[in-house]
């Protein structure tokens, strides 16, 4: 008879089961996240990643699944990737971040534009933002495209901070982006080449800002 730390099923999270109390050591292998946990008698716990093995390469296979990892030896000395089924990417599992502290400003701050990737793609997939609102302050975090062609600067996402919230207090934002900026073109056009970030006043007292906004590479 097999003993329960011995018995090992494979299957996707959201076909995860729930062992009894009593099957205590049952591992089981996330197929589509590639974790191996064991059940401790109460929850799942993770006992190892990448416990099926990561292929690699220079190319990207044809994907098979939603979060099926791939290691591109080729990309900056070697970095890890999964294929993200709803955006039809690889997406890099490195986050990359670009940051931006407005302190005490009483006027709208002036852009502070980064650059991005010129070889890939980026995948921008969160804004960070944390505000002090003074007694009647009223602003707005853009974060936009910076292009080559400086006559338009889109907008990617924004963040306000409106006079319905209590005054005197610091407010943290977490928001999803998901949009992919591409400025593989070069010096053309409306190629996006950077960034930018700026904190707008609508109306009232000084405030600080603080954003970060997160990144990964993003390869088809």
């Amino acid at each position: 008879m097999a003993k329960w730390e011995n018995v090992v099923q494979t299957g996707t999270r959201a076909g995860q089961p729930t062992p009894t109390a009593d099957q205590i050591g049952v591992l089981y292998f996330v197929s589509d996240e590639d974790v191996m946990e064991r059940w401790s008698g109460s929850a799942w716990v993770q006992v190892a990643v990448n416990a099926g093995g990561v292929p690699e390469g220079s190319s990207f296979p044809t994907p098979s699944r939603d979060h099926e990892p791939f290691y591109r030896t080729d990309i900056r000395g070697g970095m890890a990737f999964r294929w993200n089924a709803t955006h039809s990417r690889w997406l890099s599992e490195v986050v990359f971040s670009i940051a931006y502290f407005a302190a005490n400003i009483s006027a709208n701050s002036s852009p502070v534009w980064s650059p991005i990737p010129l070889d890939y793609p980026i995948w921008v997939t969160e804004m960070q933002t944390t505000f002090f609102r003074g007694d009647t302050g009223v602003w707005t975090v853009t974060v936009r495209e910076h292009r080559f062609d400086a006559s338009s600067y889109p907008t990617i996402a924004t963040r306000a901070i409106t006079a319905s919230q209590a005054a005197s207090k610091w407010w943290t934002y977490q928001d999803a982006i998901d949009v992919e900026v591409d400025g593989t073109a070069g010096n053309t056009g409306a190629t996006p080449n950077g960034i930018d970030i700026i904190v707008i006043k609508t109306s009232g007292a000084s405030t600080y800002a603080n954003t970060i906004v997160l990144f990964k590479l993003s390869l088809t």
